[in-house]
C-alpha cells in the first residue's frame, strides 16, 4: 500500500436521493419529488460538498399562490408568514415529520421543512414547496 491510508467509501441509493460518502465528505444529488421517507434532504442539480448547511431554499411550486409559513407543523398552526408567488425563502435542507395536510394544488404529505422568510421563521408544508439546494 505504498504507505497510504485508504478510506471506506460507502453509497446508500434511495429512490428519493442518493447520498454518498467520500473521504469523509458527504456528497448529494438526485432530484426529488416523492415523498420523504423518516428524513428528508433537499435536492441538488449537481453533486457537490455539503458544507453550507442553510444553503437551500422554498417558494411556492406552480399552483400555489401562497405557501404559510406556521409556527409549529400543522395546518391548524399560528401563521407567522408566508411566501407569495415568484418570492423565495431561505430553508432548512432537511425535512421532518408533523401533522397530515390535504390541500388543493399541494402534494398530500406530512412533511415540513424549516423556513425563514422577511423574518419570520416557522414552518412551511413540504407539498406545497419547490424546494432546493444552490449548487
Amino acid at each position: 500500500m505504498n504507505g497510504r491510508r485508504i478510506r471506506r467509501t460507502s453509497i446508500v441509493a434511495t429512490s428519493t436521493v442518493t447520498l454518498a460518502t467520500i473521504a469523509g465528505t458527504l456528497l448529494v444529488a438526485a432530484p426529488v419529488q416523492a415523498a420523504p421517507d423518516r428524513t428528508h434532504t433537499a435536492p441538488v442539480a449537481v453533486a457537490r460538498a455539503d458544507t453550507s448547511p442553510n444553503a437551500c431554499y422554498v417558494t411556492p411550486r406552480s399552483g400555489v399562490g401562497a405557501v404559510k409559513i406556521r409556527k409549529a407543523k400543522s395546518v391548524t398552526s399560528t401563521p407567522l408568514g408566508q411566501i407569495n408567488k415568484g418570492q423565495r425563502g431561505t430553508a432548512s435542507c432537511t425535512a421532518s415529520e408533523g401533522g397530515s395536510y390535504s390541500v388543493s394544488g399541494c402534494r398530500k404529505s406530512n412533511y415540513w421543512i424549516r423556513a425563514t422568510y422577511r423574518g419570520a421563521t416557522g414552518w412551511v408544508a413540504w407539498g406545497c414547496v419547490d424546494w432546493y439546494r444552490t449548487s
